[in-house]
């Protein structure tokens, strides 16, 4: 059939609020459709941009366990690690590690 009897699915769904058999209009049907699509659009965007934050984190993270491995046992290095550890909970959907963070205390400068 025509484009006007196409359901929403998931997340657009959801987002739009209705189907666009719903729709009063071709007008309204095909702007909701519109909508649907940006919504899942956006969705798969974020769930993308998350992955690639995760990658990058999880490389520095795992250079840092190296350095640590290999004897550095600076109090920089520590604070760095449980800074990314933190991070990636709070991507992992824990925001309240990045609370228990305790800030990092100032350095002198010679």
């Amino acid at each position: 059939m025509s484009e006007t009897t196409q359901p929403l699915y998931g997340a657009a769904a959801r987002e739009v609020g209705m189907t666009v058999r719903e729709a009063a209009t071709p007008s309204e049907a095909k702007s909701a459709a519109l909508l649907a699509f940006e919504a899942e659009c956006n969705a798969l965007e974020a769930l993308s941009m998350k992955r690639e934050e995760w990658r990058y984190l999880d490389a520095k993270l795992t250079a840092l366990l190296q350095r640590q491995f290999e004897g550095d046992d600076s109090e920089l290095t520590r604070q760095r690690v449980s800074r990314l550890e933190a991070l990636q909970a709070c991507l992992c959907g824990s925001p309240e590690a990045l609370a228990q963070e305790q800030p990092p205390r100032p350095r002198h400068r010679a």
